[in-house]
């Protein structure tokens, strides 16, 4: 299983309220608000693509998603 299959299936088992993870700061971990699709996607790329968590950039913002499982 890839990084990103790994990500897809985490964010497939969170609850509604939250379906793509948290959008969280990169340098402070605080949790922003919850993710788009989008972000979830392209955070799982970034993290496969260098072994990382999986840094992208929200608006100027350092940012990842975080999922559960």
């Amino acid at each position: 299983m890839t990084a990103l299959t790994a990500v897809l299936a985490a964010i497939a088992r969170l609850e509604d309220r939250w379906p793509h993870g948290a959008l969280c700061d990169y340098e402070t971990a605080e949790t922003l608000r919850p993710a788009t699709a989008e972000e979830a996607i392209e955070s799982a790329r970034a993290a496969e693509d260098d072994g990382g968590r999986g840094v992208i950039d929200v608006d100027g913002r350092r940012c990842y998603v975080e999922t559960s499982g």
